[in-house]
């Protein structure tokens, strides 16, 4: 069921799974002005619909995401930095908003996926990525440093030497290579990556919803934390789900050799 419809991107709900499609494959679901800003606001409503429980995030076409819109770029002139403070701005409070939502995220990526589109394609919690797709930063070639994350989440996904080198020297991983590096989740046939995604994303939102958002907020947090910090994080997170009904109806389930279910509501 199509709920919203942004200029570029299309939010939908399959059931509690919602569904995020990068609608711009004339221009290689490159981010322009309305990329942005409609990401932003795909995300706010996302973050807020406690009815859907996990996300995915996909592209139409033969690219995920080419990163900024070049031909944007080249019009904007000596104001270039104008546009890339305006793109940057919505960009990255919609990548805030992904990043602290409180619900599993999957994206499915296909082709090529370069700078900007790179730091949302590694958004994921799963990162699926069919057989023929890429990864790059394409930043040195621009001119420009790179933005989106990246340089965040590619150090703690590979390792800081590797990250160095694929920035400086602009190097591009097929979907093999970036399993390989740990950039990646798993590599699928590309005629099965849409069927594959949206089978992980409703596994997902069928799932214990605030159990799960509340171990992707710890596996996120645990990275600037200390070991004893984080068992003492780990705690008071299993405190508040052995509140809920979820943890109360999955002890039982299991106890009794049974299928559990599970509440439909996120944390939100």
């Amino acid at each position: 069921m199509v709920d919203t419809v942004l200029p570029t991107i299309r939010l939908e709900r399959d059931g509690g799974l919602g569904i995020i499609t990068l609608a711009r494959p004339q221009a290689g679901n490159s981010v322009d002005r309305a990329f942005a800003t409609g990401f932003k606001e795909a995300m706010t409503k996302l973050n807020y619909d406690r009815s859907i429980t996990a996300v995915l995030i996909r592209a139409e076409g033969g690219l995920f995401c080419a990163g900024a819109d070049i031909e944007k770029l080249a019009q904007a002139g000596r104001d270039l930095h104008f546009l890339v403070r305006d793109l940057t701005a919505d960009l990255n409070e919609g990548l805030k908003r992904l990043a602290h939502m409180r619900k599993p995220v999957v994206t499915a990526v296909q082709g090529a996926t370069a700078g900007a589109g790179l730091g949302l394609a590694l958004s994921g919690d799963i990162v699926l990525a069919a057989r023929s797709a890429s990864f790059a930063l394409n930043y040195p070639a621009l001119g420009l440093s790179p933005d989106a994350g990246t340089t965040w989440i590619l150090p703690r996904l590979i390792g800081y030497r590797r990250a160095q080198e694929m920035a400086l020297l602009n190097l591009k991983f097929s979907a093999e290579e970036a399993f390989d590096l740990g950039m990646i989740t798993r590599v699928v046939e590309d005629a099965d990556l849409e069927a594959t995604a949206i089978e992980i994303g409703q596994q997902l939102a069928t799932g214990p919803a605030k159990a799960l958002g509340a171990t992707r907020m710890l596996m996120q947090e645990g990275l600037g934390r200390t070991f004893d910090d984080q068992l003492a994080a780990e705690a008071r997170s299993m405190i508040d789900t052995a509140r809920e009904d979820d943890g109360h109806q999955g002890v039982a389930a299991v106890y009794a050799a049974r299928a559990p279910t599970f509440s439909r509501a996120s944390a939100a």
